[in-house]
């Protein structure tokens, strides 16, 4: 059940997990084409999603991978040491997640989730852009490994912040 609202020139996206009772019960309230399909394609392709909050170096990994998303996006670039003071300040009290998929042991996109109580804030996503990977669902695959695994943890509520409304295929995405 997610919830758009309309911010100035964005939109906002709240998901309320607790609406549901099971991860099963989650998954199917997805967009059929656009996100049951890619996450299950994405498992048939041997995706694998690991939980990188503990690995430094999967920080700068993730850096490599956001600097690649925001210049292909034209985003304003982060500076080099900012994933690693995330790493630094957020992730010894669990206040963050970090997934990254690979594929044939390489990495090739992930996401951060900041924690606040019972809500989990999708703050960053990137990937290496691989028109192959995006294909085949793997940008839908970690965001998919964040919200099981939040909603595990008791997670009550996933805001994916605001999307500008001219980003239509992120807004889609979200």
């Amino acid at each position: 059940d997610t919830h758009f609202k309309k911010i100035h020139l964005n939109y906002g996206a709240l998901l309320k997990m607790s609406n549901f009772d099971s991860t099963e019960q989650l998954l199917e309230a997805f967009n059929k084409s656009s996100i049951q399909r890619k996450i299950s394609r994405a498992a048939e392709y041997g995706v694998e999603i690991i939980n990188e909050s503990s690995n430094q170096m999967a920080f700068k990994l993730f850096y490599d991978m956001e600097l690649k998303t925001r210049r292909k996006q034209g985003s304003l670039i982060y500076p080099q040491n900012f994933f690693e003071r995330l790493y630094h300040h957020l992730s010894p009290f669990n206040l963050l997640q970090l997934y990254i998929a690979y594929i044939d042991k390489k990495p090739s996109a992930g996401i951060i989730f900041l924690r606040d109580r019972n809500t989990a804030i999708y703050s960053y996503g990137a990937s290496y852009g691989n028109p192959k990977h995006l294909a085949i669902g793997i940008n839908q695959a970690v965001m998919w490994e964040a919200i099981k695994h939040a909603f595990k943890s008791g997670i009550t509520i996933i805001d994916f912040g605001t999307t500008p409304i001219h980003l239509k295929s992120l807004l889609e995405y979200k």
